[in-house]
């Protein structure tokens, strides 16, 4: 029984919020109303007494598992969509600082320096935020689709995206390991998907990316958002031949920032929306309830 939502629900008009979630509700181009409807369908996710078993004639919780363990996987979904949203704050700081710093980075068509030190640590802070923007949606996919999640707490607390939406390669063609993934990784924003991934996973495991610099632009290889292996920039000149004849392409890195944080801007909007769907989910395979009204 998800708490019922108004059907005039507008999360410009909540109370109850913090001071990061009110400045990125105000935030121009990001609307938190889905995330709103979330958060109070799960009567915000802090409060385990929110949680009301049924119970059979004796009296018992007819819960498959320890009722305890539900209930610190339930607060855990208060903790996971709050970070969601502070990640989304951190990565657009980020964003706004790669803008600004990107254009002091060229003098008569030579970098700048510290503009180029400091536009570089924030395109990794941008893409560090956006892994924990995904890591943290990826918890509440898990919490509340799969019910294995309730016994593994600490594969719960270190799950990612990537866990998430695996795929199953033995199978032909290769399907997702987790099929509820596919309510939140489709055709339509899988290469975008795939792309923040590949990039956040390369500036935090990998060293520095390839670039170049053209026309008072600093690009990429395009196949950062697809290789996951690049040399040190100098020891390969097959590769740089490469890039230079157009054999492979390259993106701007400034775009592909603006780019990726326009789609997280929207992209939290699908995913709250799915995840309210999937409450009920959480809710038959534990035989609980989720109320507006503590237990005692």
């Amino acid at each position: 029984m998800v708490v019922a939502v108004p059907a005039n629900y507008d999360v410009a008009k909540e109370q109850n919020l913090d001071t990061i979630e009110r400045t990125v509700r105000d935030t121009p181009g990001i609307n938190l109303n889905n995330w709103g409807i979330f958060r109070i369908a799960i009567h915000t996710g802090t409060e385990r007494r929110s949680l009301h078993f049924a119970q059979n004639n004796n009296g018992n919780p007819l819960s498959p598992v320890p009722t305890n363990q539900v209930e610190d996987a339930y607060t855990e979904t208060g903790k996971a969509h709050h970070e969601v949203i502070r990640s989304l704050y951190f990565a657009g700081l980020a964003h706004d600082e790669a803008v600004n710093q990107h254009s002091s980075l060229f003098l008569n068509g030579q970098l700048v320096f510290p503009p180029y030190g400091f536009f570089h640590k924030a395109v990794k802070d941008f893409y560090f935020h956006s892994g924990c923007f995904f890591d943290n949606l990826s918890r509440l996919i898990f919490i509340l689709n799969d019910p294995s999640a309730v016994r593994q707490a600490n594969k719960r607390r270190r799950i990612n995206w990537g866990q998430i939406t695996a795929m199953d390669n033995s199978a032909s063609p290769p399907i997702r390991e987790h099929s509820y993934a596919n309510n939140y990784i489709n055709p339509s924003n899988e290469n975008q998907l795939e792309g923040i991934k590949n990039v956040r996973n390369l500036l935090t495991h990998s060293w520095k990316l390839p670039e170049r610099s053209s026309n008072n632009n600093l690009e990429w290889p395009q196949t950062v958002r697809t290789d996951d292996n690049f040399p040190w920039w100098h020891e390969d000149q097959q590769f740089w031949s490469d890039v230079n004849n157009g054999t492979i392409g390259v993106i701007s890195i400034i775009q592909a920032v603006r780019g990726d944080y326009q789609f997280l801007r929207l992209y939290q909007a699908d995913a709250f929306n799915q995840l309210t769907r999937d409450i009920s989910i959480f809710e038959s395979s534990f035989s609980v309830d989720i109320r507006d009204t503590l237990r005692p």
